[in-house]
Order: C-alpha cells, then sequence, then structure tokens
C-alpha cells in the first residue's frame, strides 16, 4: 500500500515529464548524425530591452535560421524594458517559430519581469529554475521626471496583448492579464483558475492567486504548478564556460544546465552559437526615435541654408550625410517599404525641377516639397506595412506611432523656428555666406536707378546663379533666377522674362 502510494504521489510529475519530453522532441529535431547547432540569446539585467535589444535579436535571428540552427535559447533575467521594442521582438520569435519551424526556449534564469515576461510568453517554451519569477508587467510612462503607472489606454493595450500570447501557446490567458491589471482577482477553485468580479466572491476553500491592488507575479512553483514554465532544472552543477569559448561565441550544450533535463541530455555535444556583431550598435543609435528626429532637423536647417547660399558647400554636404544616415537607419530595421522611398525620390525631383529648371518657385516647388516631407515621415515611422495605418487609439503600436508623431511634429516645428531666425538674423552673419557674395553688396552699395528693370537688359552677375543669386544692372543690386541651368559671377547676362517681382536670366 505504501508503494502505491508514492506512485500516486509522483506518477503527476513523472507523467509531466514524459509528456514535455515528447513536445520537445516533435519540436526540436536533433540528428545524431549531423553537427547540432543551437541559437543562444542573452537578454539580461545589463541589456535593457528597447530599441537596441530588437535591432540585435532581429539580425541574431536571421543569422541563426541562415545557420539552420536546431532550436534557439532565449536567457532573460531581466527587469523589462519599453513595451513597443518587446512587442516587436516578440513578434520576431513567433515568426521564426511558425515560419521558420525553429521553435525558442525561453529560459527565466531569476528574472522575467514586466516587458521580459511578455518576450517569455512569446516562445514555445518555458525553462524555470528554483528562483525564477514571472510578472508584475503593468506598463508605466516617464512624466515630469518621474515614473508613473500609465492610463487605462496603454493597460487595456498591454493587457489584450498579454492575452493574446498566453493563448498562442496554449497558456493560461487569465494568468497573463493578471500580471498587466492589478484589479484583477484570480483564485484556483475546484484546480481551476476562476476570475471574480470582488472580493466578496472569494470562498473560504478557494486558494488565492491575484488579489487587488497588486499585480501577478509567480514564483518558480507556481509557474510549474499552472503549467506557465514547461521545463524545470534543478540545482546542479555543470561545467564552466572558458573565456575562450565566451569571446568565440560558441560552447558545448553540455556546459549549460540544460544538459540537466532528460531530452537534452542525450545531445550533451550539441554546439551552442551566439551573434556578436559591432555594426549593431551604431544601426540601434540611428534608429532611435529622438536621434532620427534630429538628424531630420539637422538635414532641414543644413538644406535650408545652402538653398539660400550660391554654390554647393559644407551645408548641403550636411544634410545629405543626415539624409543617408535616415534611410540607412530606416533600412536596418526594414522599417521602409519601396513606395515610401519612390514618394521621397519623387519629391527631391519635383524640388530639383523647380529649382533648376522651371523659373521661380511654384506648384511644383510646393508638390515636391510635400511629397518629399511625406516621405521622409513615413520612412521614419515604424513598420506599419503597407498603408496599414492602425486608426485604433488603444493599440500599442498605434500609441508608439503617435509618439514618433510627436517627435517629428516637435523637430519640425523647432526646425521652422531655427530657418525664421537664421533669414532675419544669422544668414548674412554666416561665413560662407558673406565669403560668395560680393563685395560690392557687403558694403551696402546701393547706387543705380530704382527703376525695376525690364526684358532685355543686360548686366553681370556678381555673384553664381545656382539657380538664384545676385545680379548688377546700371549699377543697382537685384535678385535673379536662371532660366535653365547655373551661370557663373562675372558673367555678362540678360533678362528674358519679368514675372512680378520675379527677374529671369539667362547668359549673354
Amino acid at each position: 500500500m505504501r508503494l502505491i502510494f508514492f506512485f500516486i504521489l509522483i506518477s503527476p510529475f513523472f507523467l509531466s515529464g514524459i509528456l514535455i519530453d515528447e513536445k520537445l522532441s516533435q519540436a526540436i529535431h536533433f540528428n545524431s548524425h549531423e553537427e547540432n547547432l543551437v541559437g543562444y540569446i542573452s537578454i539580461e539585467k545589463d541589456r535593457p530591452i528597447d530599441q537596441t535589444t530588437f535591432v540585435f535579436v532581429q539580425f541574431a535571428l536571421k543569422d541563426f535560421v541562415r545557420k539552420k540552427v536546431r532550436c534557439i535559447i532565449l536567457h532573460l533575467d531581466t527587469p523589462g524594458g519599453e513595451v513597443f521594442a518587446a512587442q516587436k521582438i516578440a513578434t520576431l520569435l513567433q515568426e521564426v517559430d511558425t515560419q521558420e519551424k525553429i521553435p525558442v526556449i525561453a529560459y527565466i534564469d531569476k528574472w522575467a519581469i514586466s516587458a521580459g515576461a511578455m518576450l517569455a510568453y512569446s516562445c514555445r517554451f518555458i525553462a524555470i529554475n528554483q528562483g525564477s519569477s514571472m510578472g508584475a508587467a503593468q506598463p508605466v510612462v516617464l512624466s515630469e521626471g518621474t515614473m508613473r503607472e500609465a492610463g487605462e489606454k496603454m493597460t487595456s493595450a498591454l493587457r489584450s496583448e498579454f492575452y493574446n500570447l498566453a493563448l498562442f501557446y496554449h497558456r493560461n490567458p487569465l494568468l497573463a492579464e493578471a500580471m498587466v491589471d492589478k484589479d484583477l482577482i484570480l483564485v484556483e477553485r475546484d484546480q481551476t483558475v476562476v476570475s471574480l468580479k470582488g472580493e466578496e466572491e472569494i470562498r473560504q476553500s478557494d486558494i488565492l492567486i491575484s488579489n487587488k491592488g497588486k499585480l501577478l507575479t509567480l514564483n518558480s512553483e507556481q509557474l510549474a504548478h499552472y503549467k506557465v514554465g514547461d521545463i524545470f532544472f534543478t540545482s546542479q552543477p555543470v561545467l564552466a564556460i572558458s573565456s575562450a569559448e565566451k569571446e568565440k561565441g560558441s560552447w558545448p550544450l553540455k556546459k549549460t544546465i540544460f544538459v540537466t533535463d532528460s531530452f537534452f541530455r542525450q545531445y550533451s555535444e550539441a554546439k551552442m552559437i551566439t551573434y556578436q556583431d559591432w555594426k549593431i550598435t551604431l544601426f540601434s543609435f540611428l534608429s532611435h526615435p529622438a536621434v532620427m528626429s534630429i538628424l531630420l532637423g539637422l538635414m532641414l536647417v543644413c538644406f535650408y541654408i545652402e538653398f539660400h547660399t550660391p554654390g554647393f558647400g559644407v551645408m548641403g554636404s550636411l544634410g545629405i550625410f543626415a539624409l543617408s544616415l535616415i534611410l540607412l537607419s530606416s533600412f536596418v530595421v526594414y522599417t521602409v517599404h519601396w513606395l515610401e522611398v519612390m514618394i521621397l525620390l519623387i519629391g527631391l525631383l519635383l524640388l530639383a525641377i523647380e529649382l533648376w529648371i522651371i523659373p521661380g518657385f511654384g506648384l511644383i516647388g510646393v508638390l515636391g516639397g510635400g511629397l518629399t516631407l511625406a516621405g521622409l515621415i513615413l520612412v521614419m515611422l515604424p513598420h506599419i506595412g503597407a498603408w496599414e495605418i492602425p486608426y485604433h487609439p488603444l493599440t500599442l503600436k498605434s500609441m508608439h506611432l503617435f509618439s514618433i508623431f510627436g517627435w517629428i511634429l516637435v523637430t519640425i516645428v523647432i526646425s521652422l523656428i531655427m530657418m525664421w531666425l537664421l533669414s532675419r538674423y544669422g544668414m548674412k552673419k554666416l561665413h560662407i555666406y558673406r565669403r560668395l557674395i560680393s563685395q560690392k553688396e557687403q558694403e551696402g552699395y546701393k547706387a543705380g536707378p530704382t527703376v525695376f528693370p525690364s526684358k532685355g537688359e543686360t548686366g553681370i552677375a556678381i555673384t553664381p546663379l545656382m539657380p538664384s543669386g545676385k545680379i548688377e544692372i546700371q549699377g543697382a543690386i537685384f535678385h535673379a533666377t536662371t532660366q535653365i541651368g547655373f551661370i557663373d559671377k562675372g558673367k555678362t547676362i540678360i533678362i528674358v522674362a519679368v514675372i512680378g517681382n520675379k527677374i529671369i536670366v539667362s547668359e549673354l
């Protein structure tokens, strides 16, 4: 009878181990006759979950797919980070599983808190140890220098996100919701997780899981009991990974805690590999919304100065450099569609036609400027699909989209103010401007007739006309635009048209 009782006691754990081994063998296809590679990504306390992490994970997953790894281990020991970055990483992890058939195992080594819990839920398997904790995912925002709880819209969106992630791999969605919503009351009743409307509904026989006013954080025992965790590691010594192996980014599976699991023990000679690339830091820095907004403002101001000074110099080069960095960072994180690039190029082409072919600045110039600005804004926005604008205000993608719009709007306003200040006070004080305009104008030469010149009169270009600049006719200085092409300083010009107060000239 004692023996029978013992087997009854251990049978749930024994059967659970058999079932998870069967699930692992169905999902992970090791081959004893080939080299077995296992991708390894570590997100720990020294790597907060942000745009940098997203770019790193994106490149790492692409590298693992190319190398045909058998599975991917996501090592988590993180207090969280940015919600939208975590959501994008979660999407990548699900895609590599469902589309590339490479399962991902989240190993919670101590903490998977906040955004870390979202990443854990996005993996097919979750491995835990005796010190694992997962939950406490209520969103917070930075307001007036302090962190505060996000509003109901953000909480509702994140709650829905956690619910869907939990359902994706058949985990209890109520537990996931309670990690986000502190007003949710959960109890275990008759071995089932039940959500209650109020504390008065709690029965004496219920096991309280999450009370009102507290976010749910599951410890290792709860993670195993409620089947959030699939693989449980006990504390057992393993071989140490050498510094040379860490530097190389490759070591055998037997030097990890996974060798203590019955399924992975069969493939202890499998090779763990990491992804290492110095360019990731640069690309991640450039793709930050604040950095991209600064580049946008720099580009606008530099092009403004360049268009109002003869020739092509330092400011034009800086503007092109800033535009190149914006496009580079957008292409790296796949936020660009070719349609957006075409809009930007068409806008630039119309601006070029207006400036260098058609005299004056009219409808084509306005249209070109509008398309250029629209193309830049679309390039800087996160990947939302081909015109798949998320109008719904409760989605995380919408909230991130609106924050990017905020950055861009503030940048454009500041840039316009700087342009106005430059045009009113600063342009003539710029060294490059003073060096290129004629000495006669710097001295304030105003002699000559005050009558506006007419068609057919001739004069001298006292600055380069590229396509606009200064001309002198009968001792008076006027602003003029070329009919086509450029005219060098000192060339004789003839007025071919006068449209209002605009003088159109051609080289004689």
